[in-house]
C-alpha cells in the first residue's frame, strides 16, 4: 500500500478550526479511507472510537491509520469555548446643579450617558458592543462615538454586547430629557409708581 489513508472530519454543529462557539459541545465524525482498510482513528497516541464529543478548549490533531501502517495526513483543530456573555454597563451621569434628573441642559449623548464595554479578556472571546438611541438603527460603540445631536424632549438609549462566539447580551436600557431650551423670563409691571399708599398690583 503506498497511498496514504485518508481522513475526512464532519464536525455538529458545523465548526472552523481556530473560532470561537458558545455551543456546549462539538460532536466529531472521523471518516478514513484507505486500500488496506482502516486499523484505527488517533489524536496523537489516544485512539478514538468515532463519533467523539469534545467539550474543552484545546488543539486536536486527528489521524487515520491504515492497516498496513500508514497514517494520513493530520487535520488540525484549534478548539476554542466561550461561555460568557457579554456584561455591558450603562449609566447616567449627574445633570447639573441647576436641573432637575432626569433632565439635561446638553443635546451631546457624552455628556448625559456613559457607556463601559465587556472587553473580554483571557480565554474569551472579543466583544462587539452596540447602543441605539430610541427607535433608531443599532451603531456599534467604539468608545467615544456617543450620539451629538440628541433632539429635544424624551428619549431611551439601550446598550448590548455581542461576541465573537455569537452570544446576545440582554439590552439594557436608560431613559432621560433634553431640555436645551431656556424659559421665557417672568415680566412685572408695578402700578402705581413711586410712593404709594394704595394696594400694589
Amino acid at each position: 500500500e503506498k497511498v496514504l489513508p485518508v481522513l475526512t472530519v464532519a464536525t455538529d454543529p458545523d465548526y472552523s478550526s481556530g473560532s470561537w462557539t458558545n455551543a456546549t459541545s462539538i460532536r466529531f465524525t472521523l471518516t478514513g479511507s484507505a486500500a488496506s482498510g482502516i486499523n484505527r482513528l488517533i489524536d496523537g497516541n489516544q485512539v478514538l472510537t468515532s463519533p467523539i464529543t469534545i467539550s474543552k478548549p484545546g488543539t486536536y490533531v486527528f489521524q487515520a491509520v491504515s492497516e498496513a501502517g500508514n497514517f494520513s495526513a493530520p487535520v488540525v483543530y484549534e478548539v476554542r469555548f466561550d461561555w460568557t456573555t457579554p456584561v455591558t454597563t450603562l449609566t447616567l451621569k449627574p445633570v447639573a446643579s441647576n436641573a432637575i434628573a432626569p433632565y439635561y441642559q446638553t443635546r451631546d449623548g457624552a455628556g448625559i450617558f456613559t457607556i463601559t464595554p465587556d472587553n473580554g479578556g483571557a480565554g474569551r472571546s472579543d466583544v462587539t458592543t452596540y447602543y441605539r438611541v430610541d427607535n433608531g438603527d443599532a451603531v456599534v460603540f467604539t468608545g467615544s462615538n456617543y450620539p451629538a445631536d440628541l433632539a429635544e424632549g424624551a428619549h431611551t438609549v439601550s446598550v448590548w454586547g455581542v461576541n465573537a462566539a455569537g452570544t446576545v447580551e440582554v439590552p439594557k436600557s436608560i431613559e432621560f430629557s433634553v431640555d436645551t431650551v431656556k424659559p421665557t423670563g417672568l415680566a412685572a409691571t408695578v402700578v402705581p409708581s413711586g410712593w404709594t399708599n394704595q394696594d400694589v398690583t
